[in-house]
């Protein structure tokens, strides 16, 4: 697939009945922060989305959400283009190096986020895991 190409499928992808029909019907992300004492919970409500097409990056003072549309070109390579992105601002008061997240029931994912005045330089993905 040239770049050509990929801009086309980004461009499709903008327009949510065209989104809704090549990511075989997944729905739009939606989360909610809440607060307490200790930490920061984001709860991330992503139906039909496989935990394995869920990525969540901490780069500085961002939080990023996404799924993948993913495919494999013509030279045999895996790709992945970025869909249903949600990004926002990690308050200040919290300790990036320490986010975990966790896969709960039917397509609801909850990210903890501890307070504490640790950001970080560099771009990481944090995995999701299955709550004990």
């Amino acid at each position: 697939m040239n770049t050509n190409s990929k801009a086309v499928i980004r461009q499709m992808l903008e327009v949510e009945n065209w989104q809704h029909t090549i990511n075989g019907g997944t729905s739009p992300l939606y989360y909610q922060l809440e607060e307490n004492e200790h930490s920061f919970t984001v709860t991330v409500h992503a139906p039909s989305i496989k935990v394995d097409n869920l990525h969540i990056e901490a780069a500085r003072n961002k939080l990023r959400i996404f799924n993948t549309l993913s495919f494999v070109n013509e030279k045999g390579k895996l790709m992945m283009i970025p869909i249903n992105f949600v990004a926002f601002e990690i308050p200040d008061n919290a300790n990036q190096e320490l986010i975990e997240a966790f896969e709960e029931a039917d397509g609801t994912y909850a990210i903890q986020i501890p307070k504490g005045h640790l950001r970080i330089p560099k771009k990481i993905e944090i995995p999701i895991r299955q709550r004990k």
